[in-house]
């Protein structure tokens, strides 16, 4: 029995200026077969959500850090006015 198929558009990775570092395209989307099957495609879907993961977490300290700054300026203002 011949193993199917299966064609997907988030193998590649980034494509990034080697000169200037910029991201020129984040998500190039080439449909193409992948050849090790779902074994494969399980790899680099698992890969991509642990870097997600980790940039989440990233955004969030440091959201959370921007919420608490902005609160500690505030309460700074609220006391210089008592």
């Amino acid at each position: 029995m011949e193993e199917p198929v299966y064609f997907v558009d988030f193998l590649r990775e980034p494509i990034v200026d080697d000169e200037t570092g910029e991201t020129i395209d984040a998500h190039p989307s080439n449909y193409e077969s992948v050849p090790g099957g779902l074994k494969d495609i399980r790899a680099r879907v698992e890969a991509l959500q642990k870097r997600f993961n980790e940039e989440s977490k990233v955004r969030t300290s440091t959201h959370t850090y921007s919420m608490l700054l902005n609160r500690l300026v505030q309460v700074q203002e609220i006391a210089q006015r008592v």
